[in-house]
């Protein structure tokens, strides 16, 4: 019995595990440049509107995304935007905030553009794919979950990724009562347990709560977390010894930032000797 439990829980490790995996692909595929500029102002667009998107699009290709969100945001401040102009610049404040990762305008650009109404079928769908993922990044989890559900809906059914990351949030949202179902029903309509790539792959993006604090993966898969030291006492209500006072160590202050960087010389440039 107690052998069949742990099996059971290692399962259910894998399956919240490849929820991050989800995430780190849902926003390289959903968000792309827009059609250029020239190829919109046909379509009822004014002047001085159609020559800042094409300013903040050219920015933009050239790798300068805030100087592109920084002209789209005087473009949109023009007075009311005819649809065509709404449709054009917000595509590309999309583009140029994914860019950024700014992830507070992706999704409040995203938001503003779905509640125009005029955004159907598959470009919905993807968008909200992209807003999950945005609220995800943003570590706004229940607003994450609201557009995964959102997604489902608009979907009309759930493929097995839709289920992982909404799983992995309800997870994360401590709604255990949830979760558990929701991965149970990934798993069946995945029909197989996630690689080793893909659970080695999902760890790098998953935080959670431990005893040693916040424990997560570097991307050179190193665990990040919390050691402890001090002087051991009996001095204390308990029968064992603990130690008193205790010293939190935080990983990021006394391991080597990268695999590539030297031992000795980071030893030396981050605990000069004194005297």
């Amino acid at each position: 019995m107690q052998e069949s439990l742990k099996l059971d829980m290692r399962k259910k490790d894998f399956r919240r595990l490849t929820a991050a995996w989800v995430v780190a692909a849902i926003c390289a595929a959903a968000v792309v440049m827009p059609a250029p500029v020239q190829a919109q102002q046909s379509g009822g667009w004014r002047q001085e509107v159609a020559e800042k998107a094409q300013a903040a699009q050219q920015a933009g290709q050239n790798g300068n995304y805030s100087e592109a969100i920084r002209l789209l945001k005087e473009a949109k401040s023009r007075g009311s935007l005819q649809p065509a102009e709404e449709q054009g610049v917000n595509e590309l404040l999309i583009w140029a905030a994914s860019g950024a990762r700014d992830y507070g305008l992706l999704a409040a650009t995203i938001e503003e553009r779905l509640a125009t109404g005029r955004v159907r079928g598959a470009d919905q769908v993807n968008k909200l794919r992209t807003l999950a993922d945005a609220y995800y990044s943003a570590r706004d989890l229940r607003r994450a979950s609201d557009a995964t559900t959102r997604l489902i809906k608009a979907r009309g059914t759930a493929t097995p990724d839709d289920l992982i990351l909404l799983g992995q949030l309800q997870f994360q949202l401590k709604d255990f009562r949830a979760a558990a179902p929701t991965l149970e029903k990934a798993y069946q309509a995945a029909g197989q347990w996630p690689s080793k790539d893909q659970i080695v792959k999902a760890l790098e993006g998953i935080e959670v709560e431990s005893l040693s604090g916040r424990r997560s993966y570097r991307d050179d898969h190193v665990m990040m977390c919390n050691f402890f030291q001090g002087i051991t006492t009996h001095k204390n209500d308990f029968d064992f010894v603990t130690i008193d006072p205790v010293e939190v160590l935080p990983t990021t202050r006394i391991m080597k930032p990268s695999a590539g960087a030297k031992l000795y010389d980071w030893i030396n440039a981050t605990f000069p000797l004194k005297g």
